[in-house]
C-alpha cells in the first residue's frame, strides 16, 4: 500500500475545474510532477453568499444529499461544501454464479476554500478536502465469491495553505504554500458461513508534509521564467494479519520517514500566439 491518490472515493462536489498538463508543463506545480499533473481545482466564491441543499435518490437504496455555500468580495471568498453517499449496490462477485450478498457503499466529503487579500501585493488562501468512505468487498468474481463481512474503509484528508505576493508591476509573482496530507486505509474480515477459514486485519497510515516555494519572473511579455524549491517528508506504517487454511501471517512495518528536497527551472514562451516552447 502506498500514498497513491485513491480515484475512486474522490466526488466532483464544490470543484470548479479539473486541469490535466503533461510532460514539462506540469513543473509549474512542483519538482515531482515533470511528467505531468492533474490539478483539482476548489470552487471559488464569488459575489452574494449563495447556497443550495439537494438530495437524490435511485435504484439499488441509492441516495445522495449535498450541501454548498458560498461567496466573496475584492478582498475575502469562500465556499464550503459537504455530501453523502449511499447506496446498497450490487454483488461484486456475480450473481449470475449465485452471489446474492449486496455491496453496499458509503462516502462522506467534505471541502473548502478561503481567500483573503490584503493589498494588490499580498493574499492568501487557504485549501481543506476529506472524504471518509467505506466499501463492501468480495474474495473473488466467480462461485462463492461473496464475502457478507469484508469491508474496506478509506480516509483521506488533504490542506494546503498559500501566501501570494507580487512585486514590480508583477514582473516577479512568488507563491509560499504548506501542505498537509493524511491518509488510512483498512481493509478487515471475519469467518462467516462462507468463509469460515478467512480472517483478515490490513491498516496502512500515511501522510506528507511539503513547504514550497514558487517563483515567476516575467523577463519581457513573452518570455517567462519559472523557479522554485521544496522540501517534504513523507511518513508510513503498515500492518498485516490473516488466518486461513495456510495458517497464519503477520508482517508488520513500523513508521518509517523520508525527506526530499527538489528543485526545479523552466523557460516559458509564446509567440504568435501559436508557438509556445518551454525548456
Amino acid at each position: 500500500t502506498s500514498r497513491l491518490f485513491n480515484f475512486a472515493d474522490l466526488t466532483t462536489d464544490n470543484v470548479e475545474r479539473i486541469e490535466v498538463l503533461r510532460g514539462p508543463q506540469g513543473t509549474l506545480y512542483g519538482s515531482d510532477a515533470m511528467g505531468g499533473v492533474i490539478n483539482i481545482i476548489t470552487r471559488k466564491g464569488h459575489g452574494e453568499t449563495t447556497g443550495f441543499v439537494s438530495s437524490q435518490s435511485g435504484s439499488y437504496a441509492s441516495f445522495v444529499e449535498r450541501a454548498a455555500l458560498s461567496g466573496g468580495a475584492d478582498s475575502y471568498d469562500y465556499s464550503f461544501g459537504a455530501s453523502r453517499e449511499d447506496t446498497n449496490g450490487v454483488s461484486a462477485a456475480g450473481a449470475k454464479y449465485g452471489n446474492t450478498e449486496h455491496d453496499s457503499h458509503g462516502n462522506n466529503t467534505f471541502s473548502t476554500r478561503l481567500g483573503a487579500k490584503v493589498n494588490e501585493q499580498l493574499g492568501a488562501q487557504l485549501f481543506f478536502r476529506g472524504f471518509s468512505a467505506r466499501n463492501d468487498l468480495d474474495t473473488s468474481g466467480g462461485v462463492g465469491g461473496d464475502d457478507p463481512n469484508r469491508v474496506a474503509q478509506d480516509d483521506e484528508y488533504f490542506g494546503r495553505t498559500e501566501i501570494n505576493t507580487s512585486f514590480f508591476d508583477e514582473s516577479l509573482k512568488q507563491t509560499f504554500g504548506y501542505s498537509l496530507s493524511s491518509l488510512r486505509f483498512i481493509d478487515n474480515t471475519d469467518p462467516d458461513e462462507m468463509n469460515f477459514q478467512s480472517l483478515l486485519r490490513s491498516r496502512y497510515n500515511g501522510g506528507l508534509q511539503k513547504a514550497d516555494i514558487k517563483n515567476i519572473i516575467r523577463i519581457t511579455d513573452e518570455l517567462k521564467l519559472l523557479a522554485g524549491a521544496e522540501t517534504k517528508i513523507e511518513s508510513g506504517k503498515s500492518s498485516y494479519f490473516s488466518d486461513g487454511p495456510y495458517g497464519p501471517y503477520q508482517d508488520d512495518f513500523e513508521r518509517r520517514s523520508l525527506t526530499t528536497n527538489g528543485y526545479y527551472t523552466e523557460i516559458q514562451g509564446a509567440f504568435l500566439d501559436h508557438l509556445f516552447p518551454a525548456a
